[in-house]
């Protein structure tokens, strides 16, 4: 379902709408619902990317924001962020693979202080 929607943009945004509706051949509402269309998958992007750098895990971060966890994994990786927390849960569970249930063996390991 569509609603209509007014908002006011500036004379030279509106030229450079028109530039793009004629180099592709549409209307200029076509063009207006694409920008908006791919800038609202931008913001949501960037809204979990805060959120993951803030704490949540990438999986949290994807589902408030909306967006597929690939496609924030993907974002991740092209813009070299890490996240504290996603750090310290890696660490723990190699931790747990290498050690298993043997605590002196656990400690050790974190004794060791391996950056990551």
């Amino acid at each position: 379902m569509s609603k209509n929607l007014s908002v006011r943009i500036k004379t030279h945004i509106l030229k450079e709408l028109d530039n793009l509706a004629d180099l592709l051949g549409v209307d200029r509402a076509s063009i207006v619902r694409d920008v908006i269309n791919k800038g609202l998958e931008t913001k949501k992007i960037d809204i979990a990317l805060e959120l993951y750098q803030k704490g949540y895990t990438l999986e949290q971060a994807a589902n408030t924001a909306k967006i597929s966890l690939w496609d924030l994994i993907d974002e991740v990786k092209k813009r070299g962020i890490t996240s504290k927390s996603d750090i310290e849960q890696t660490k723990a569970l190699i931790i747990k693979t290498i050690a298993g249930d043997d605590e002196k063996l656990a400690k050790k390991i974190r004794e060791i202080n391996i950056n990551i």
